[in-house]
């Protein structure tokens, strides 16, 4: 007589494949089972004795705990400001008084030109302007003689305004002359190059000697990372948590933590400062940036970092390791293990990742035993033994959370 082993009615559960093929293994076992000895079991009392036995496995405790909901992403370290020094005029370095890698101050002498040309000029246009200045003096003094003499009859009208125009043009003549004198000041004070802020020197990218065109030769790199910035994105469909939490708190920052490695301790911590205005139509997410002190240079310009934004906390949230949650055609599921040993298909809905575990919003309760290693060997009914059974450990400082997909089914 064939033996027949009961098969669930939901046809989902994983381990229904196994089953099957050694169903079939066993029938085609069957017509043998006439030809062995009556001493030794036939092959179909193997294969039920095989099914039968319980299958080790590694199980932990589902646990109730506080947990932040944050959100998560990949950002990029940038600095407050960058400029590119470059020379305001033409000219040779005579002297480089900034090192690769310094830290400077606003105002401070980095880089001067030579600049004997400059004062060569500045000394030509002050020249021009004594000496246009001394002949609008003269003007000056022959349109005031005409003038009395115009009383006197001794010269005409003509001659009194043509000498006081001439005055007028010596003055304008005089004007323009200390336009240029302070033009060539300012062209002098152009070869000393001062830092426009205070931040990092990069790399020097001209030396003592090298000749520099005006707004064309780079001289060195500046970057501001006390504060500095951290950009990253978040699909559309965070900005009302976002924009949510931000009306909560009112005039209370939210924090920002950043991290070399995703759920790793935090490197640094800061606070949101800004929300773009308009959100990416190409890739249906809007950018956001946070501001961070940086007072020991942790944060370098270029870096990639994980994010992590606190947005909400959920309390009483299910938590269970993120190994006994799987995935299977009719959707997310855990197997709970039951006092007698026997698992049970139990579907789940999960929500965030908080470190190594995973928030059930539904399906669990609090203190059931789950399945974290070994689940490919058993299915709804089976018997279990437990390998080595811990409890889940209560979760310390917030970890990474990153939302888990609960729509599109996987098979």
């Amino acid at each position: 007589m064939p033996i027949l082993f009961p098969i669930p009615a939901n046809s989902a559960w994983p381990g229904r494949r196994q089953l099957l093929t050694a169903l079939m293994l066993g029938a085609a076992a069957l017509p043998l089972a006439g030809c062995h000895s009556k001493a030794g079991p036939s092959p179909a009392a193997m294969m039920k004795k095989m099914m039968m036995a319980p299958v080790p496995v590694k199980v932990a405790q589902s646990i109730q705990r506080t947990v932040p909901q944050q959100l998560s992403a990949i950002g990029t370290v940038e600095p407050v400001a960058s400029v590119t020094l470059e020379s305001r005029v033409d000219g040779q370095i005579a002297t480089v008084n900034v090192k690769q890698g310094q830290q400077v101050k606003k105002g401070e002498l980095l880089f001067t030109l030579d600049s004997r040309t400059f004062q060569a000029a500045l000394a030509e246009a002050q020249a021009n302007l004594a000496r246009d200045a001394a002949v609008e003096k003269n003007d000056m003094i022959t349109a005031r003689e005409e003038k009395q003499l115009i009383s006197s009859q001794n010269a005409t009208r003509e001659e009194y305004e043509l000498a006081m125009f001439t005055a007028q043009a010596q003055a304008a003549k005089v004007k323009a002359d200390q336009a240029l004198v302070r033009s060539a000041q300012l062209q002098l004070s152009y070869c000393r190059i001062t830092a426009p802020m205070s931040g990092k020197a990069g790399s020097l990218l001209a030396f003592r000697g090298a000749l520099v065109k005006a707004n064309s030769t780079p001289l060195i790199l500046i970057n501001q990372i006390t504060p500095i910035y951290v950009s990253f994105t978040l699909p559309e469909q965070n900005l009302d948590v976002v924009s949510g939490d931000l009306k909560r708190s009112g005039k209370k920052p939210i924090a920002v933590r950043v991290s070399e490695t995703e759920g790793g301790p935090a490197q640094a911590v800061g606070h949101l400062s800004f929300i773009n205005n308009q959100i990416n139509t190409q890739t249906g997410s809007i950018t956001l940036r946070a501001t961070f002190p940086n007072a020991n240079e942790t944060l370098w310009p270029g870096e990639y970092v994980n994010v992590r934004l606190t947005v909400a906390t959920i309390k009483h949230a299910i938590l269970v390791p993120s190994q006994a949650v799987n995935n299977g055609q009719s959707g997310y599921y855990c197997y709970v293990v039951q006092k007698t040993g026997i698992v049970r298909l139990q579907p789940v809905q999960p929500g965030l990742r908080y470190g190594p575990y995973v928030v059930i919003s539904k399906g669990l309760k609090a203190g059931e035993t789950v399945v974290t290693d070994g689940q490919l060997q058993i299915f709804p009914g089976k018997r279990v033994i437990v390998r080595k059974p811990r409890a889940a450990k209560g979760a310390g400082a917030p970890k990474a959370v990153v939302a888990m997909k609960t729509k599109g089914k996987h098979s």
